[in-house]
């Protein structure tokens, strides 16, 4: 069941029972909450709590709802790799990444570990373009000498280089299969992007994805930035009718080795049911 939520929410129903489950199992189960209005804080996370009551015991934990809205332009921002043009606008923000494989609570749910270098993502829009735009701390200078164009990967993980990632899903169609999302991947020497995720051995179909996607990434000693324009006819007609896509941002921070994520993902990023929400 939830615990107690904010105000002007309400579950329904109040709570859901889990039944007896064989040793090693899984199972899924939904619990729904709803609201006039949906408010997150600066970072575009909204905790919803929820309580567990087994075997006489109360387990407490919480469930990371991530939205992010993306600002309206009036004009749009140089795709350049400095981010110092873009306008304040509060509540764009996705930050407050958590790691991947996090560790996690003395009852065991939820990640909670945080990355030890921070990553914050700005997105933006306007009628023809979305923009993101990534501010990621970091520490010591990278090695120039091996940087390259691919991407290479480990139990799902992007290693190697530094990097950050972009996944979008329009259509939210929640197959969980990798080949509905559409992912852009930033390093410092350039960006790829790819309808599917290229992990090997693959999981799911993958496909050249040809948008006319623009990238800039800039270094300045304590903090790369980064910053994407995608065009949203690139992302189809029927994508365009949906008011909120799922998306997340990742980084790979190869100076700590640390893999981390907006939406809070556990295990796995590229599973479409762990994405977070964009608002147009």
């Amino acid at each position: 069941a939830f615990d107690e939520l904010p105000l002007g929410w309400s579950a329904d129903p109040p709570s859901v029972e889990v039944p007896r489950m064989d040793p090693g199992s899984a199972g899924r189960f939904l619990l729904t909450a709803r609201a006039a209005a949906v408010t997150w804080d600066e970072d575009g996370i909204r905790d919803l709590p929820i309580r567990f009551d087994v075997n006489r015991q109360t387990l407490r934990f919480s469930a990371r709802l991530a939205f992010v809205p993306a600002a309206r332009l009036d004009r749009p921002v140089q795709v350049d790799g400095d981010l110092s043009d873009w306008p304040i606008t509060p509540g764009n923000l996705a930050a407050d990444f958590v790691l991947i494989s996090g560790e996690r609570t003395s009852e065991g749910a939820g990640p909670t570990g945080r990355p030890t270098a921070d990553t914050l993502c700005r997105v933006a829009r306007d009628a023809e373009y979305l923009y993101f735009g990534f501010i990621c701390e970091a520490s010591g200078n990278p090695d120039l000498e091996s940087r390259s164009n691919l991407v290479h990967y480990d139990d799902m993980v992007p290693v190697g280089e530094e990097l950050v990632e972009i996944l979008l899903d329009p259509l939210s169609t929640g197959t969980r299969s990798t080949g509905d999302l559409y992912h852009v991947v930033v390093k410092l020497s350039g960006a790829a992007w790819e309808r599917g995720i290229g992990t090997f051995p693959p999981t799911g179909p993958r496909e050249v994805w040809a948008a006319d996607i623009r990238q800039a990434v800039r270094w300045y000693g304590d903090r790369w930035e980064a910053e994407v324009q995608v065009p949203l006819s690139a992302l189809g007609a029927t994508a365009r009718l949906n008011h909120i896509w799922a998306v997340n941002f990742t980084r790979f921070d190869a100076a700590h080795q640390e893999y981390s994520t907006w939406s809070g993902a556990v295990g796995n990023a590229y599973d479409p049911l762990s994405l977070g929400n964009l608002g147009l």
